[in-house]
């Protein structure tokens, strides 16, 4: 089978996910997210990540998120990150303050509200050894902007982000019920889980069909023989592919998956995705475990001892385990908590992982899923000139790259400023450099060079205003020993010391004498000043020109390694300094969008960064403010609408009201004059004007039209944003009950004056048709009418003068319901009217003067409404701006039998939920 594409997945779990989090009420979200983490430092990191996602909106308002440390940053494995981040779950539930670390008390615990939540524990904690430039960030929140069509002008999406739109789908099959969702986080599941189906009362695995010599390298799943035969089990109500897991087997050698018959016929073994789904009783249990008296996290401690998820937990639901299990730590407590239930497997035949375990790997995934040719540039700014040179391959977040700098294929820059003449190689990975801010270190003639297949970060430190600049080569990998062919910068070690010119006790000092040496643990990297610590990392990639004399000062100098450099990291600081930098980046894109006059940005969301990401935010807003009023309403290369939606928009972040109110009251009557300059209003009632209006020739019009319903497309139909972009709609007419719903009764009467009634029992009589135009009260249940004599040129005209005009309108569908009714009725109107007076009510006519009647009425509508109730059957409609708004109407030809089908299958009901507008 083949496997799922990430785009295509991605595209359609976001679209869950923002559902869900718009609408949990319509598509359940997570009640709880938890992040393990391996430190207090880390899980502060974590913390500011997932209070961010709230604020982006990609976690609900309502759902708690936290990120818990391993206690005091002691590693417990998995398996006890997994009880633990459950017991502070509980912990946070029950009392009004959290506590992360381990705690005796008991008596407050109460996990009867938790079982019944929708729990999602991502475990993230670890020191990202072979992706180490990823531990100031978090590994599970590499950015990752191109998967699924990014907005270019807000915040990267991580991969964390992404991870949430995969699980989005879970809370849905957990139901009522509640449940725990368990996934790694360096780890992108490429898969459909809509699909996902789990025990109802039980813990199921995800596997995945691999070849052996991928097997040998991970966990491997066993299930009962025979269990393929397509026998399932009872699972959310409906049969699905579980089956009972009976062995767990670890990196299991071609000749073990052979004689324990773990190949299939298409020689393939199911690999352990790290991925575990619990729910009913079996949730409660683990929940009950979580938060037993003495804590067995305390234990743990005590004992010094890790439990693994995949292997100790995992176990207590395979009854073949339990005796391996017995000698385990928790091994006793486990199997008394969790072994009444089992292990069931269920298997993603077409899942695709994308693993974010080296630079390697993240680089090729960022290559693969741009496109190749596509720019990705977020929240990013690029100086245009021709000595510039980014790479089209390359991945810009959040930087700001000024004059000749030179950024080459597949390479990835986030979160920096590079100054004029830097230079970074082709599949280089920066972060966090900023040499906008540099003293006199970096002047003169050192200009930073960061070699081909290099990476090149910096850190802030804990209580001390030093820094350290890291570097090494993508292809390093730092667990590998100095006795074993480890590299460093892409160099065998031996080479390192020769080109240096240092010993190997330069760089490994007695006190580590016991330790196996790499580059883990060796002590490279200086502290010091920014300028400094880039100019050492030159030197240690082999780029700077004074090699021998910053040798000296490199012995010199107190140096740290990355092991050690994890526990001394800034974690705070390094937040701050990163919104910082990335307001000051969205000023900068505001302030060029607003002074070319293109005002091409999105200046909510770039105000947005501004204000919360800089103390003098709102000052800022101010000033940007001020630089607009400076300019002349000609000096904007676009609609007038826009530049008094800029104005809103900057009168909003600089938090001044009465502007906002005088610049609403702008765009609407802006709005209105480009769709009448758009649609031609003044040529298509010119000719009414002089030749029709004279007298009415018809004395009594009715006009019914169908309702609509619109499957794709709505909003792009909508002016100010259909007048500059091409929109298309997929819309269908519809009968209620076999009849036309919505229409319209007209009669001219010898009595001067218009009398106008409803279905809803209103009526009113204007004797002076001069009263009939705008501006109209919003509560004015007759604007829509009025409004369809204004656009239809019939006020002021001679035939209001010598007759009058009784009107009645209904609508059998209740109001609000969504099928376009306000829109079709004006349709109706305005077609009753032009036949009245003898004048042209062709659709084309009558789409484009609605348009315009909407725009006067102050609703802002489309045109989609009037075409899916003018244009009979299903059609695509599609919107060309220009000089004049072009509208192509395509009918859809269906099958008698499609049509058929739908006449009597399809329910219209309402669901009480009316629209906004």
């Amino acid at each position: 089978m083949e496997e799922s594409d990430p785009h295509s997945v991605l595209s359609k779990a976001w679209y869950n996910l923002r559902l869900s989090i718009r609408c949990p009420e319509r598509v359940p979200t997570w009640d709880a997210i938890l992040l393990t983490a391996a430190s207090p430092q880390q899980a502060h990191l974590y913390q500011w990540h997932l209070d961010l996602a709230k604020l982006r909106g990609t976690i609900a308002s309502h759902t708690i998120a936290l990120a818990v440390p391993d206690p005091g940053g002691v590693r417990i494995g998995s398996g006890g990150a997994t009880l633990h981040a459950l017991r502070s779950l509980v912990h946070f539930s029950t009392t009004s303050d959290f506590v992360p670390a381990t705690s005796s008390r008991t008596q407050a615990l109460n996990t009867e509200n938790i079982s019944s939540m929708r729990v999602l524990l991502v475990h993230a904690g670890g020191d990202s050894k072979r992706v180490p430039w990823a531990n100031p960030i978090g590994k599970a929140f590499l950015p990752l902007p191109s998967l699924h069509n990014d907005d270019p002008n807000k915040q990267a999406s991580t991969l964390f982000d992404h991870i949430l739109a995969i699980s989005s789908y879970v809370p849905q099959d957990f139901g009522e019920q509640g449940g725990l969702l368990i996934m790694t986080g360096d780890v992108l599941p490429c898969y459909d889980f809509s699909c996902l189906s789990t025990p109802i009362n039980g813990t199921c695995i995800v596997v995945v069909p691999a070849p052996p010599d991928v097997a040998a390298n991970h966990g491997v799943i066993l299930t009962r023989p025979g269990d393929d035969s397509g026998e399932g089990y009872e699972a959310s109500g409906q049969r699905c592919e579980l089956h009972q897991v009976i062995d767990l087997l670890q990196k299991p050698s071609h000749s073990e998956l052979s004689v324990r018959g773990a190949l299939s016929e298409d020689n393939t073994a199911l690999l352990d995705s790290g991925i575990f789904a619990v729910r009913g009783r079996a949730w409660t249990q683990f929940l009950n475990l979580s938060v037993e008296d003495p804590d067995l996290i305390s234990k743990l401690l005590e004992q010094r001892e890790e439990v693994s998820l995949y292997e100790e937990i995992a176990a207590a639901w395979v009854p073949s385990r339990h005796e391996w299990l017995r000698s385990r730590p928790l091994g006793i407590e486990l199997l008394k908590a969790l072994s009444s239930h089992c292990l069931f497997s269920y298997c993603a035949r077409n899942l695709h992982f994308l693993h974010f375990g080296t630079s390697v790997e993240v680089l090729s995934h960022l290559a693969k899923y741009i496109g190749g040719n596509n720019m990705q540039r977020t929240l990013t700014l690029t100086a245009d000139n021709q000595v510039t040179e980014v790479a089209p391959s390359a991945v810009i977040i959040s930087s700001d790259i000024s004059s000749m700098v030179y950024v080459g294929d597949q390479s990835l820059v986030c979160n920096c400023t590079l100054t004029n003449g830097v230079r970074v190689g082709s599949k280089c990975i920066v972060l966090g450099i900023n040499l906008g801010t540099l003293s006199g270190e970096m002047q003169g003639p050192l200009l930073l060079s960061v070699p081909d297949q290099h990476c090149l970060w910096e850190v802030p430190l804990l209580d001390s205003e030093c820094r350290v600049t890291l570097c090494c080569s993508i292809h390093d990998n730092p667990k590998v020993a100095l006795s074993k062919m480890g590299t460093f910068c892409g160099k065998q070690w031996k080479d390192v010391f020769d080109e240096l010119g240092v010993d190997e006790e330069d760089i490994w000092p007695e006190k580590a004498f016991g330790e196996e040496r790499k580059l883990w643990n060796a002590s490279l990297f200086p502290v010091a000043s920014p300028g400094k610590g880039i100019a050492f990392a030159m030197w240690l990639m082999g780029t700077h020109p004074e090699m021998s004399r910053l040798k000296v000062e490199w012995q010199r100098c107190k140096r740290m390694n990355l092991a050690e450099l994890h526990g001394c990291i800034d974690f705070q600081k390094l937040c701050n300094e990163r919104k910082v930098h990335q307001a000051k980046v969205c000023l900068r894109l505001a302030e060029a969008s607003v002074r070319c006059g293109s005002l091409h940005q999105d200046l909510p969301k770039l105000c947005r960064e501004i204000v919360e990401g800089l103390s003098s935010g709102r000052e800022a807003c101010k000033d940007l403010q001020s630089l607009y009023l400076d300019l002349n309403l000609d000096d904007f290369k676009v609609p007038h609408s826009r530049v008094y939606q800029a104005g809103i928009d900057l009168s909003n972040a600089s938090g001044d009201s009465a502007a906002v109110a005088t610049y609403e009251k702008k765009v609407w009557e802006a709005v209105a004059a480009e769709t009448a300059m758009a649609i031609g209003h003044n040529e298509v009632t010119h000719g009414m004007h002089k030749q029709l209006y004279c007298i009415f020739r018809v004395s009594r019009v009715k006009v019914e039209l169908p309702a609509r319903i619109d499957f794709a497309g709505g909003w792009s139909d909508t002016p100010p944003w259909s007048l500059e972009q091409s929109g298309t709609v997929l819309n269908m007419a519809v009968l209620i009950d076999g009849c036309a719903p919505i229409g319209v009764e007209l009669e001219v009467t010898s009595a001067i004056g218009v009398c106008i009634s409803d279905d809803g029992g209103h009526h009113t009589y204007i004797k002076d048709p001069a009263m009939l135009g705008p501006p109209y009260e919003h509560d004015d249940p007759f604007r829509l009418v009025k409004s369809a004599l204004v656009v239809t040129g019939l006020v002021g005209s001679s035939a209001l003068q010598c007759a009058g005009l009784a009107i009645r309108t209904w609508a059998n569908v209740p109001r609000g319901s969504g099928l376009g009714t306000s829109s079709i009725l004006a349709a109706a109107v305005v077609k009753a009217i032009r036949q009245a007076v003898g004048a042209d009510d062709s659709n084309e006519i009558i789409t484009s003067l609605v348009l315009f009647l909407e725009q006067l009425m102050g609703t802002g509508g489309g045109w989609q409404d009037q075409v899916g109730g003018l244009y009979p059957g299903v059609k695509c409609t599609s919107g060309f701006p220009g000089s004049k708004l072009l509208l192509k109407v395509e009918p859809i030809l269906i099958t008698p039998q499609i049509q058929s089908e739908l006449e009597n299958r399809l329910v219209v009901f309402f669901t009480g939920q009316v629209s906004c507008l």
